[in-house]
């Protein structure tokens, strides 16, 4: 592999443009109209206006909703706990059920449900799909037992 040196460039030096001296004139003698001028930077003034309401209106809206959001996050947390420790209890009956452990008996597909369905009076729940299940239809997957308002 042959490498050639190029020889070097150099660059050229841009200066800055001179500030130039522009003599402000009067707005008469730039054929604007004072009138015309002045309802412009009224409307102009007040367009602003309601342009940064909407902002701080679309601002409050959206922490509002982030804090609904937020308090419902911590609700659905809870549900998941709750629905992990039945999972949990309902695994271990099935074991104890399964293996003839002493104390054990089987129990039918609608005294699990009876299990499942009971609830604390005092505790509020949120409903899942597991709830609207009927005795006749088979759970296939923990997919059916995501929590819905």
């Amino acid at each position: 592999m042959i490498l050639r040196v190029m020889p070097k460039v150099e660059k050229k030096r841009r200066s800055r443009a001179e500030p130039q001296n522009i003599e402000l004139s009067s707005e008469e003698d730039l054929g604007i109209n004072p009138e015309f001028y002045s309802k412009q930077r009224e409307k102009n003034n007040e367009a602003v206006k309601k342009s940064r309401e909407r902002s701080k209106r679309s601002k409050v809206m959206s922490q509002q909703r982030v804090e609904q959001l937020e308090e419902s996050n911590k609700e659905l947390q809870g549900a998941i706990v709750e629905l992990k420790n039945d999972l949990s209890h309902l695994k271990q009956i099935f074991v104890q059920a399964s293996t003839g452990a002493p104390g054990s008996s089987v129990l039918t597909r609608e005294e699990i449900l009876a299990l499942l369905v009971e609830k604390p009076e005092h505790e509020e729940v949120p409903e899942t799909k597991y709830d609207q299940l009927s005795s006749a239809e088979p759970v296939s997957s923990d997919d059916d037992l995501q929590v819905t308002k």
